[in-house]
C-alpha cells in the first residue's frame, strides 16, 4: 500500500475507534452510577478518547504535511515542464524560420530556372530555321567586330565586283579579309 491510503486507513480505524469510545462513555453515563470503579473506568474512557483525539490530529497533520510536500512536487514538475514546452516551442519557431527562408530563396532559385528555360525554348525555337540561325549569326558576328575593332578596320555586307557578298570583312593593311557567318547546328547541338 502506498502511504496516503494508509493514512486514510489510520484516519478512519481511529475515528471508528473514538465512535466506539464516545459510544460506551454515554452507555456508562446513562447507567446508574455505582461506585468508585465506575468513576475510574469513565475517567479512563474520557483519556483514552483524549488520546484518540490528539492522536488523530497528529496524523491529519502527518496527512497534510505529506500533501503540501505531493503540491510542491507537482508544481515543481509542471514548471519544468512548461519551461521544456517553451525551449521547444522556440525552438520549433526557429526552424520553421529556417525552413520559410530556405523555401523562399528556393522558390527564388526556381523561377529563374524557369526564366532561364523559357528563354533556351526561345532560342531552340529561332535556331530551327536555318534562315533565322543565319541572322543571328550574322549578329553576333557584328556585335564581336564591334566590340573588339574601330569602325574603320570592318565593313558588315561587303559586296565583291562579281556581284557575290559576304557577311564581313575586315581591313588588314592592304588587304581585305572576308568572313561568312555560319551557325552551325550540329556543333550548337553538341
Amino acid at each position: 500500500m502506498d502511504i496516503n491510503t494508509l493514512s486514510i486507513l489510520i484516519f478512519l480505524l481511529l475515528a471508528a475507534g473514538m465512535a466506539y469510545i464516545v459510544w460506551q462513555i454515554q452507555e456508562f453515563k446513562n447507567k446508574p452510577k455505582n461506585s468508585d470503579s465506575d468513576k475510574i473506568f469513565l475517567e479512563m474512557m474520557e483519556n483514552l478518547r483524549r488520546e484518540v483525539h490528539d492522536s488523530s490530529s497528529k496524523t491529519r497533520l502527518e496527512m497534510q504535511t505529506q500533501l503540501e510536500k505531493v503540491n510542491d512536487q507537482l508544481f515543481k514538475g509542471l514548471s519544468e515542464s512548461g519551461k521544456t514546452i517553451q525551449t521547444q516551442f522556440k525552438h520549433s519557431q526557429d526552424t520553421i524560420k529556417e525552413l520559410t527562408e530556405r523555401l523562399t530563396k528556393l522558390d527564388e532559385t526556381n523561377k529563374q530556372v524557369m526564366g532561364f528555360t523559357e528563354q533556351m525554348k526561345s532560342l531552340e525555337k529561332i535556331l530551327s530555321s536555318q534562315k533565322q540561325r543565319g541572322i543571328l549569326g550574322e549578329i553576333m558576328l557584328e556585335t564581336l567586330l564591334g566590340n573588339i575593332l574601330p569602325p574603320d578596320q570592318y565593313q558588315i555586307q561587303y559586296p565583291f565586283e562579281n556581284g557575290e557578298k559576304v557577311d564581313a570583312v575586315i581591313y588588314f593593311k592592304d588587304r581585305i579579309i572576308p568572313i561568312d557567318a555560319k551557325f552551325s547546328l550540329e556543333n550548337y547541338n553538341k
